[in-house]
């Protein structure tokens, strides 16, 4: 079902209200704030305008994506993330970049319909521009903040408008950084991105991460001048005991224990023979200036002097990727300008001052409700709505080293003979669902439908409530009074199924929980 924006936005309090309420987290629309804020435990929106005769402008659908994705993004991290982990993660911005698609997965296993809104914010983020892109512009570390955050999202958080992104950002780092560090960055995504459940194991591979970067810049750190010495040492001895295997001349094999000025004709002989030996050169005057007149050359890591000063300021500095909460903030006042003006200012303001989640029941209740008829009902529901409720539930992945799906994270282990590499999934059948109930209490339900109404209402609820599951709610409308909460146990909302008529029908509003 397409709804409105109009409607999307209209309905913006009593989705997050009913998203929010479960992990207790309060819900404000301030008519005063100028941004979205959230401190961990109230999220507060600005009020948001929507066309007062109009029908849908330019930007309102963009407005009700970043609204509704902003909330569902941020109860995520009220769920599942933990905010006493500053003095843990090295980087902040790199365990941000990490947290931001692991808690959102989660979100996701436990309502998945949150994946519509997340996936739409998702894209508009990248079509915004909204810092999503890995340029060679940013600084060493923000690139691979930021090419971390794609390849999670790819990978993860199944989310394919992130891959060309991730790839890009990965050939930029092999340029800037080089090659090695590319493949470390690819064995500890494979290895801990993927099996992550909780903020403490971001923490753990944020640390991993800066951890590779510091080890690497170590490496060009060591004092090189030694080996060369040594190595140039061993190569000039070596070649002066070799005899020349283009000649037959008796001398050559001699002139290792001739005089230096013997020696040194010979080396400079051997290094114009086409036939000697690569490498085999002894002190020659031509070789002696060569390595003087030559540019840098890349260390024997692979790095050129370029890329060990790119490495050396990725591994001292943190990286500024930010919270995807704090760009939406600035997109959604941006928006909302834009709604005011295409308008002409003739608009509302969607605008609540009371925390959504406070009271159980938003409407008048205390009208008809036979609850022992409703039970008997019931009873005959339950085999019916199984069939009804079934979903598929989610598939279990396993790693194998046969099969014919590659799993594209795991490929690294190729590089250590290990054969799994290889994906297979199963899927199965179960009562995993969400419902949501939609109860009609307006003025033309008075009398005898209105008693018809509120107990199939009700007697579908018994049914549901019978499946372990199963996650139900209910609403009413007009007004989409709140009757039940998804984790409000049935028996204490009893009461608030005695629904009571009157007021309008406003259908447009009402079926909005369904789409």
């Amino acid at each position: 079902m397409d709804i409105s924006p109009k409607v999307l936005l209209g309905s913006l309090p009593v989705y997050a209200g009913l998203l929010a309420s479960q992990h207790q987290v309060d819900l404000r629309i301030d008519a005063y704030a100028h941004t979205a804020s959230t401190n961990g435990r109230t999220i507060t929106l600005p009020a948001l305008p929507i066309p007062d005769k109009a029908s849908d402008v330019a930007g309102l659908q963009d407005l009700a994506t970043l609204a509704y994705g902003y909330v569902t993004h941020e109860v995520g991290h009220i769920q599942d993330s933990r905010f006493d982990v500053a003095l843990e993660a090295v980087d902040f911005g790199m365990l941000n970049a990490i947290e931001d698609p692991r808690q959102e997965l989660s979100l996701i296993a436990s309502y998945p319909g949150t994946r519509i809104m997340l996936n739409d914010l998702s894209q508009l983020a990248i079509r915004k521009d909204m810092g999503q892109a890995v340029t060679a512009a940013l600084a060493p570390r923000d690139q691979v903040a930021m090419t971390v955050h794609a390849w999670l999202r790819d990978v993860i958080r199944e989310e394919p408008w992130y891959q060309p992104i991730a790839e890009q950002g990965m050939a930029i780092l092999r340029e800037s950084l080089g090659e090695a560090v590319v493949i470390g960055l690819h064995a500890l995504l494979a290895e801990h991105g993927t099996t992550m459940s909780s903020t403490d194991d971001a923490v753990d591979l944020a640390n991993a991460i800066d951890a590779m970067l510091k080890a690497e810049a170590e490496k060009d750190q060591a004092p090189e001048s030694t080996q060369g010495d040594s190595d140039a040492s061993d190569a000039g001895n070596g070649n002066g005991s070799q005899s020349d295997p283009a000649s037959g001349d008796g001398s050559d094999t001699d002139s290792g224990n001739g005089t230096p000025q013997d020696s040194a004709s010979n080396g400079s002989a051997d290094a114009g023979d086409p036939n000697a030996p690569q490498g085999a050169t002894g002190s020659g005057s031509a070789d002696a200036n060569a390595p003087q007149d030559a540019s840098p050359q890349p260390s024997p890591g692979g790095r050129s002097q370029a890329q060990k000063d790119a490495l050396s300021q990725a591994a001292a500095q943190a990286s500024s990727f930010a919270d995807r909460g704090a760009a939406v903030t600035q997109q959604i006042t941006s928006q909302s300008t834009t709604v005011h003006n295409e308008c002409g200012g003739n608009v509302r303001y969607v605008l609540s001052t009371d925390n959504c989640a406070v009271t159980p029941v938003y409407a008048d209740s205390g009208g008809p409700l036979d609850v022992d008829q409703a039970t008997l009902t019931s009873v005959a529901l339950r085999q019916r709505m199984r069939v009804l409720l079934e979903a598929t539930a989610r598939s279990n992945t396993r790693i194998r080293d046969r099969g014919r799906q590659l799993s594209n994270c795991h490929l690294p282990r190729l590089a250590f003979a290990d054969a799994r590499v290889f994906k297979h999934s199963t899927e199965t059948k179960g009562l995993n669902t969400a419902v949501m109930l939609v109860l009609d209490s307006s003025g033309s339900m008075r009398g005898h439908k209105q008693v018809v109404a509120n107990n199939a209402c009700y007697a579908t609820a018994l049914a549901c409530e019978s499946f372990r599951d199963v996650k139900l709610g209910a609403i009413a409308f007009p007004g989409n009074a709140l009757i039940k909460h998804f984790d409000t146990p049935l028996q204490r909302s009893q009461p608030a199924f005695a629904m009571a008529s009157g007021g309008s029908t406003p259908m447009a509003d009402a079926p909005w929980p369904l789409s």
